[in-house]
């Protein structure tokens, strides 16, 4: 391949990386900041969390625990306090469950998790400091009884380690994190349940970090919604760079000026005159389209590339729908990917 081309790419590559991973303090699971709902802090009920850990569903009550509670003499002010703590935590699940059933239903993928930990140091630009999560557990809450009012939170998969905070160690801090880490300090116990050591992974993390100024975990435990989806696309980026390069298209689109001119030199046009001497049975589509809409599905029946644009109700979704079935109809194998679910 042309070392420009492996120099342009690789440079292109770096950029949608950093935009993938999003290194702004929007980003959750580098800078945590608790929600008023949107979080359930579980960092003083760690007898519930071993209890979650070793595969328990857990109610309300167990989850708001004495230590909620006000410790006053007075047993009527304690019963208030123990009232208000339960409704904090149904308060809590409820949100998260509703934002998590939310992604699911929209994105098609699963954001609710058990964290625990938070890798803090300082950042560079002097600002807030990260707050990332080390360990993510997939959680579940179901909703059990008749009005399904009865909530119960499980641990519903494997542990693994932040993968924006492994990502952002190595490539800004030359630290990496062994991918042994996690069997070392766990495993399937003889009944088949996944057993972690917090601590150990927590103790590893900290020796390999020395050298990132303030760097420490800290001793937290917390139920939210992350999302990390997008590092997919970035172990994509990482993995195939060679065929990524390869790409024409990726060339072109990473601002190799000549893989640019090739591909507009080898563009198809269509007039609107073409369109009315085509025959009628030529067409197969299952939608009304306009001229335009038929330019689009003929010119990429034609082997061209391209983007549709336009604004929202002028037909990108007929459109789409249209070529679908006129690729198929002539012989063509068609994928469709969408980021939402109510696209797809």
């Amino acid at each position: 391949l042309n070392p420009e081309i492996r120099r342009i790419v690789a440079a292109a590559r770096d950029v949608w990386t950093r935009r993938l991973i999003d290194h702004s303090r929007a980003n959750s699971l580098l800078f945590y900041r608790d929600l008023k709902v949107g979080t359930l802090d579980l960092t003083a009920e760690m007898e519930a969390v071993g209890r979650l850990l070793a595969g328990d569903k857990l109610t309300v009550e167990s989850l708001a625990s004495v230590g909620w509670y006000a410790k006053s003499p007075d047993p009527v002010v304690r019963a208030r306090a123990e009232v208000e703590a339960r409704q904090k935590v149904r308060s809590s699940l409820v949100a998260l469950q509703r934002k998590a059933l939310s992604n699911l239903e929209e994105k098609g993928i699963e954001t609710l998790h058990l964290a625990l930990g938070m890798a803090t140091w300082a950042a560079a630009d002097g600002g807030r400091p990260y707050d990332a999560p080390v360990l993510l557990l997939p959680a579940r809450i179901e909703a059990r009884g008749r009005a399904g009012d009865t909530l119960r939170l499980a641990v519903a998969g494997e542990p693994q380690i932040n993968p924006v905070l492994v990502y952002v160690l190595e490539e800004d801090y030359a630290v990496r994190i062994a991918s042994s880490v996690l069997s070392e300090c766990g495993g399937e116990d003889e009944s088949g349940q996944w057993r972690i050591d917090p601590d150990g992974v927590f103790a590893r993390i900290e020796r390999a970090a020395t050298s990132v100024r303030e760097f420490k975990v800290m001793r937290r435990v917390i139920l939210a919604n992350f999302q990390f989806a997008k590092m997919a696309m970035v172990e994509d980026l990482k993995r195939n760079g060679e065929s990524i390069t390869s790409s024409a298209i990726v060339a072109a689109v990473a601002g190799h000026s000549l893989s640019r001119q090739k591909l507009a030199a080898a563009a198809n046009d269509i007039e609107p005159v073409q369109l009315d001497e085509r025959p009628a049975s030529d067409d197969y589509l299952v939608l009304d389209a306009d001229s335009t809409q038929q330019r689009a599905i003929m010119l990429v029946g034609k082997g061209q590339n391209g983007v549709v644009q336009g604004p929202p109700g002028t037909g990108k979704s007929q459109t789409i729908s249209n070529l679908i079935a006129q690729s198929v109809a002539e012989g063509r194998r068609v994928l469709f990917v969408a980021e939402k679910r109510a696209a797809l």
